[in-house]
């Protein structure tokens, strides 16, 4: 989130887990919002339960916290929030893998630079 849209929301407290009413407060939507986006975004929100409660994440609360600003700031439908997040695993993969492959090319590099100083006569005897 850019252009100081992420100032509206209070600091997140150090905690693990969440319970709906604390991730609501946070995000600054209703309960009822929330249940109704958490079957929406499932793809995003992935929400977890135990006894038949919600316990929200630091990650679903960010995530929440994104598809407002989508929504209420920015003027996106649900289709668009899906089809952004969408996009945006899609970019994060493929810097993902754009790493790893640069990642590999320096292990192969030097993998053959050890190589060739072990296949060199040492030099003390």
């Amino acid at each position: 989130m850019g252009n100081g849209e992420s100032n509206q929301f209070q600091v997140i407290p150090d905690k693990i887990y969440f319970t709906i009413s604390e991730a609501s407060e946070l995000c600054g939507v209703s309960s009822s919002k929330l249940r109704y986006w958490e079957e929406r975004f499932s793809n995003v929100l992935k929400v977890r339960r135990r006894n038949n409660r919600r316990y929200y994440t630091r990650e679903n609360i960010t995530a929440v916290r994104e598809i407002k600003v989508l929504i209420d700031d920015r003027g996106f439908t649900a289709s668009g929030v899906v089809n952004y997040f969408k996009e945006k695993g899609q970019s994060a993969q493929h810097a993902n893998s754009l790493l790893t492959t640069l990642e590999l090319q320096q292990i192969v590099g030097d993998m053959k630079s050890l190589r060739t100083k072990l296949r060199e006569p040492s030099l003390g005897g």
